[in-house]
């Protein structure tokens, strides 16, 4: 399961770009208009949370909460919950709101990862490592720097999985007009 895990967080971490892409544009287009770009980002993070509660929170605390219930949720949930939390940071992020993007990307690939080894009967450590290696190294597009970051959450003992599935994630192509990050307000 290592290549279909490791490349269902790649693309995870890819889609960051291009949702940020589409984040800027939109808080372009409404200008010096704060309270409107924090209305509509709270409004799209509103939605989502009402569909996926996981998608609410940064994911520090929220982690150790998902490890103890991933069982009694559904694998589309988990999946879904991971994609959405990309995209919600993003337009968050983009449209004002303080934060970073470190944590809930953690976050995201640790519910993809369990949503993956629910579907696949992966072991779920061996899932949360690939997947969140390759989401996390395919955004900082630092294999290295990734999988230090990544010690904050998983043991060493995972590292060879984090550096090969960090390391994928940083090889994806990303294009250049995509690749400008959110900056810390």
């Amino acid at each position: 399961w290592a290549l279909p895990l490791i490349l269902a967080g790649a693309v995870t971490g890819w889609l960051f770009f291009p949702f940020g892409a589409l984040a800027r544009k939109v808080s372009g287009l409404l200008g010096d208009h704060v309270v409107a770009k924090a209305v509509i980002a709270g409004c799209v993070l509103g939605l989502a949370g009402c569909a996926l509660p996981f998608a609410l929170f940064a994911g520090e605390a929220q982690t150790e909460e998902l490890a103890e219930c991933w069982t009694a949720l559904s694998a589309s949930v988990l999946i879904a919950t991971g994609f959405v939390k990309v995209f919600v940071t993003q337009w968050c992020l983009n449209l004002g709101w303080r934060g970073g993007h470190f944590f809930p990307l953690i976050f995201a690939g640790i519910s993809l990862g369990y949503g993956l080894a629910a579907l696949t009967g992966a072991d779920p450590v061996f899932a949360l490592c690939a997947v969140t290696g390759a989401l996390v190294g395919a955004v900082m597009r630092q294999p290295l720097m990734t999988v230090v970051l990544l010690f904050l959450v998983f043991p060493v003992a995972g590292a060879p999985v984090l550096l090969v599935a960090a390391a994928v994630g940083a090889l994806l192509p990303v294009p250049a007009a995509w690749l400008e990050t959110p900056q810390p307000r």
